[in-house]
This record gives structure tokens, C-alpha cells and sequence, in this order.
């Protein structure tokens, strides 16, 4: 809903349009680490705080890594490929089609 909004105003490539928009991607990145923390948050509120010890919290912390490390190599490869492509067509509608894809 924000980058139509830039756009119609003339903000999208100035520094106010574009520390908007790294503050709401900011925001978004922010999100991840709390969905991990989530499960040991939901087993401490269920009084089972000693069933959370130093080893499970250590392979919860692992997943989580090896899991986002993961995506986000497997996707910097495929994305990159895949809008190269998509921007070779040199339409703007696409490339935007193809990031709301993605997203």
C-alpha cells in the first residue's frame, strides 16, 4: 500500500520515499526472529519453563538458522535468475507482478 503512495507523490526516490520504505522492510525482517521465538515463549507461558533447558534451546536456535540460512540461499540464487528474466522484458507491470508472486 505504501510504494503507490510514494510514487504518486514524487517520494519513492528520495531519501524521506526511501528510508520509509527500509523502516517497513526492517519491520518485515523483524517478524522472523520472533516466530522462532514463539514455541519457547508458548511452552514457558504453559508453566513448563524447566522442559526448555539449555540443549533444546540450542536446537531450536540451530533449525532456525540452518532453516533461514537455507531459504535465503536457495532464493538469492533462483530470485536472481528469475528477475533477470522477468526484467529483461523491460516492463514495470511484470516486475511487479513477479514480486507480489514471490511475496
Amino acid at each position: 500500500f505504501v510504494l503507490p503512495i510514494l510514487k504518486e507523490k514524487g517520494w519513492e526516490k528520495g531519501p524521506d520515499g526511501i528510508a520509509a520504505l527500509s523502516i517497513l522492510l526492517l519491520q518485515d525482517l523483524a517478524v522472523a526472529p520472533l516466530l522462532v521465538i514463539l514455541p519457547l515463549l508458548a511452552d514457558l507461558d504453559k508453566g513448563g519453563g524447566s522442559s526448555m533447558d539449555a540443549n533444546s534451546l540450542t536446537l531450536l536456535v540451530a533449525k532456525a538458522t540452518v532453516g533461514f540460512g537455507g531459504v535465503l540461499a536457495v532464493a538469492s540464487q533462483v530470485l536472481r535468475r528469475i528477475f533477470q528474466v522477468v526484467a529483461s522484458y523491460g516492463s514495470s507491470q511484470t516486475f511487479v507482478a513477479a514480486s507480489l508472486l514471490v511475496a
